[in-house]
């Protein structure tokens, strides 16, 4: 410790860089247990968050599946129908708009997840892709409302505007259940991620 004291005096420089590196440190290693408590915090949010999510998606994804299955009345609906397939059977339909209007609200109703939107405004503790998925499955939901409320509000509709809103309806709910899905996916691994 010569550089400290020579000639039996004190160099105060040094030791006030020394007190000064040492006070850097400190506070560096504050800032970090900062920032790592605050990691885990955020990632027991996110772990908590999709775990009551988890469920509503579960829920959301199955009424999707029950909607898209109402389109095919009593048959199984084939696991990937084309649009043509679709199309025919919207046409086959619209011959029996009267039910179609009448059970359209139950549908529609059926799609709504409270859960969901309890906690949108948490849904930023989640990854951004997780979100992101979330995001475009209410915007389909939002759509899929939007398109049956115009469907039975409409006094008269005409066959070709009544297959083209169905259509697009049921691409809605289609769309709707995909990304519900791989939300549900990402928000699962989340949930059983430990750490």
């Amino acid at each position: 410790m010569f550089w400290v004291c020579t000639n039996a005096t004190i160099d105060w420089e040094a030791i006030s860089a020394v007190g000064t590196a040492g006070a850097a440190i400190v506070a560096l290693l504050v800032w970090l247990s900062d920032r790592w408590s605050k990691l885990a915090q955020r990632e027991a949010e996110a772990r908590l968050l999709a775990t009551i999510l988890v469920p509503a998606l579960e829920t959301l994804n199955v009424r999707l599946d029950d909607t898209f299955c109402k389109l095919w009345g009593d048959d199984t609906p084939p696991s990937s129908p084309s649009e043509e397939e679709i199309d025919l059977r919207i046409h086959w339909l619209t011959a029996d708009i009267d039910t179609v209007r009448r059970t359209l609200p139950a549908q529609v109703e059926l799609l709504s997840s409270p859960t969901i939107d309890a906690h949108t405004q948490r849904l930023t503790a989640l990854p951004p892709d997780v979100v992101d998925q979330i995001s475009i499955t209410l915007s389909h939901l939002t759509t899929t409302k939007d398109i049956a409320s115009e469907i039975i509000r409409c006094e008269t509709p005409s066959p070709q505007w009544l297959i083209a809103n169905l259509f697009e309806y049921y691409a809605a709910v289609r769309a709707a259940a995909t990304s519900s899905a791989t939300a549900n996916r990402l928000l699962v691994a989340i949930s059983a991620r430990r750490f």
